[in-house]
């Protein structure tokens, strides 16, 4: 049930990101404007649950942790590149390629 809400809430998110990518009446929105608000969104969601939690973010490899991030945070961007240039439905389903490969 869960990866059945989950495919749900990737496809929902790509039918706003392709939406607001290319809005034909109004100014241009870049695909690192929407993966900024992406991730914004996720540590404003996310942060307050962590605090009640008490959670505090740890690893012994700081380098290979912002190196994951970092490839994370490009295969977003690329994910919104091709939003704008591939039909939705063939760009939903190579991303949920991407995050069952995890």
């Amino acid at each position: 049930m869960y990866m059945v809400v989950a495919s749900f809430l990737f496809a929902t998110m790509n039918a706003l990101a392709k939406y607001v990518l290319i809005t034909p009446a109004g100014a241009e929105i870049g695909a690192l404007q929407v993966t900024f608000c992406r991730y914004l969104s996720g540590t404003l969601f996310l942060l307050p649950v962590l605090i009640w939690a008490k959670v505090v973010p740890r690893t012994r490899h700081p380098g290979k942790y912002a190196l994951r991030a970092g490839f994370d945070a490009l295969s977003v961007v690329l994910m919104f590149l091709a939003f704008q240039v591939i039909p939705l439905a063939n760009a939903t389903a190579i991303g949920l390629v991407r995050q069952s490969s995890r």
